[in-house]
């Protein structure tokens, strides 16, 4: 395992900082050489590196050719860095999502060819004894035995899920989207082999820009470009949604936070709480306070409430429960567009990327 050399960046300025949340770190823009980050992913431990006191999981961030790994501190911004870069490894394509494996000790990524139209989903170590993110094959997109897919609108759409936790003969599969095609996927694939599909299907009318794997049943939630939102049930192999909700513009992301209640965002500027068993309206609805489009979603460890990102580099916090008194929160804001969100479960911090830099917020108790 070979290790980056790591610089302490500038602090970060103490201006338009919300009243509950503050900056506590921001990574160096050379860290990912200055490349806008496409995705990041929190794990509380991976096999073969320490952990227990004194370490608080790690964060994978992945750019252009590059996927980084840092290790998270027990006590970032009260005299350590939040986040210290451990390794880097180049990689041949750009991890626009990130679905880690830890009992399979694969790293599943929707990846792009950098300058090319072609997308792919990379299988990536995650074990350190045997090459931390070594690659460990690749499946196409669109999948070689499916034929006449229409072309996506734009290879940044591009989702993964693992759909391990879900058990069954779903323990070795994926789902990965290519413009309106949802992919399942076997992820025990031998060296140099080009899996076939274990089904594929035409989700929607327009690009998928979100993908949820529920945590409460054999259920799949996809977002389109159009504003679209399928509840889909993969105990058989979808031919119809179950359910289906709709905002007025792409929806950028989904969570199902308990066997009741989906929550969305999209680029309408709204957050959106559903009661699944009626589709027609959302329970709540919320704006983003700066007006723009909401560009990443992440759900807090609670379940309680979501942090929003905006095309605008706004962040804010919203309750994603039934409580009439709660409100919209706005927390500091970012150098440009949110590009990514993931919450640290150990320590309750919240990363958030934007352009080349990782931005460590801290909740002010």
């Amino acid at each position: 395992m070979s290790f980056a050399s790591w610089a302490r960046p500038e602090p970060s300025p103490a201006a338009n900082l919300g009243p509950q949340w503050k900056v506590c770190w921001r990574t160096d823009k050379g860290d990912h050489n200055t490349d806008t980050i496409a995705s990041l992913v929190y794990q509380p431990s991976l096999a073969g590196l320490p952990s227990g006191d004194g370490h608080a999981g790690w964060l994978i961030s992945g750019s252009p050719q590059l996927l980084n790994l840092w290790e998270c501190s027990a006590s970032g911004g009260r005299g350590e860095e939040s986040l210290q870069l451990m390794h880097q490894q180049t990689t041949d394509t750009t991890a626009r999502n990130l679905a880690p494996e830890p009992r399979t000790g694969l790293l599943l990524a929707a990846a792009q060819d950098p300058g090319r139209p072609s997308c792919c989903i990379s299988l990536h170590s995650l074990h350190a004894e045997s090459g931390l993110f070594a690659p460990r094959g690749r499946m196409p997109l669109p999948p070689i035995d499916v034929a006449n897919v229409p072309l996506p609108s734009s290879h940044s759409h591009s989702q993964i899920e693992s759909l391990h936790s879900l058990g069954g003969p779903l323990t070795t599969c994926c789902a990965a989207t290519f413009g309106r095609l949802i992919v399942i996927y076997p992820t025990t694939i031998a060296p140099g082999e080009i899996p076939k599909s274990k089904a594929a299907w035409m989700a929607h009318t327009s690009d998928v820009t979100s993908l949820h794997r529920s945590q409460h049943g054999l259920h799949l939630f996809s977002g389109a470009h159009d504003g679209a939102i399928h509840m889909w049930d993969l105990k058989a192999k979808p031919s119809k949604p179950s359910m289906s909700f709709r905002h007025s513009a792409a929806v950028t992301g989904l969570n199902h936070p308990n066997d009741r209640h989906l929550v969305s965002c999209s680029m309408d500027g709204r957050l959106f709480l559903w009661d699944i068993r009626r589709p027609v309206q959302p329970l709540r609805s919320m704006a983003s306070p700066d007006g723009s489009g909401i560009a990443k979603m992440a759900v807090s460890p609670f379940g309680d409430s979501a942090v929003c990102g905006t095309i605008k580099g706004g962040l804010f916090s919203a309750p994603v429960v039934l409580d009439e008194a709660a409100e919209v929160t706005p927390l500091p804001s970012l150098p440009g567009a949110v590009a990514a969100l993931t919450w640290n479960t150990s320590t309750g911090e919240l990363y958030a990327a934007s352009e080349a830099t990782i931005t460590v917020l801290q909740p002010v108790l």
